[in-house]
């Protein structure tokens, strides 16, 4: 069989995070799930220093842990809170990704919410160094995450452009709503732009 690459999202954000990844120090999973991204940033960071990562569900951070620590993988610190909450990171961010929705195999009726979504990406943007990416896939195939792509789209958009860079990777001819993916860049300080971001 030959290799598809553009038949599943997961394919290019893998060669994405391989680019991004290379010299990024702290590191943030903001909805950590079963640890299937975690495993994935980890594996592309051979410089990374610390990965924060967040779930309100118990069973999520235990079935992350259990694989993370499979790998051998140290300076995980793990919290179970709303990704909201970022008072336990004390550096700025070089690296952050949102799997929003549900956690796979458990209750589909606990979901992100668009309100904690909404808060959790305007703190984390003051919390970024310069360069530092975020990738947030939405699933806009159930209602509240309807909410949070349309919501998050319109913020994203109105962005400064001499501040961030955004775009957007999404299926255009595939049937029930297919998720999306936001890719944010902070701009470099030698980009000649200055902000007070």
């Amino acid at each position: 069989m030959k290799y598809k690459f553009l038949d599943n999202t997961n394919h290019f954000i893998d060669y994405l995070l391989k680019t991004f990844l290379k010299e990024k120090k702290i590191l943030v999973d903001m909805t950590c799930g079963n640890g299937y991204d975690s495993l994935r940033v980890l594996k592309n960071a051979p410089n990374y220093e610390k990965l924060y990562l967040y779930d309100i569900q118990i069973k999520a951070i235990e079935n992350t842990r259990s694989i993370l620590e499979s790998y051998a993988y140290k300076n995980c610190i793990y919290l179970n809170k709303s990704h909201d909450d970022l008072s336990d990171i004390g550096e700025n961010i070089d690296f952050a990704i949102y799997n929003l929705g549900y956690l796979p195999g458990a209750d589909k009726n606990l979901v992100t919410r668009l309100d904690t979504t909404m808060s959790s990406i305007q703190q984390l943007l003051i919390r970024l160094n310069h360069g530092a990416i975020i990738m947030i896939t939405t699933y806009p195939g159930h209602e509240e995450g309807s909410l949070e792509d349309g919501k998050i789209y319109d913020y994203l958009k109105s962005l400064d452009q001499k501040i961030f860079n955004v775009i957007k990777l999404e299926f255009i001819n595939q049937m029930n709503k297919p998720c999306k993916t936001y890719i944010l860049e902070k701009r470099s300080e030698d980009d000649g732009e200055k902000s007070n971001l």
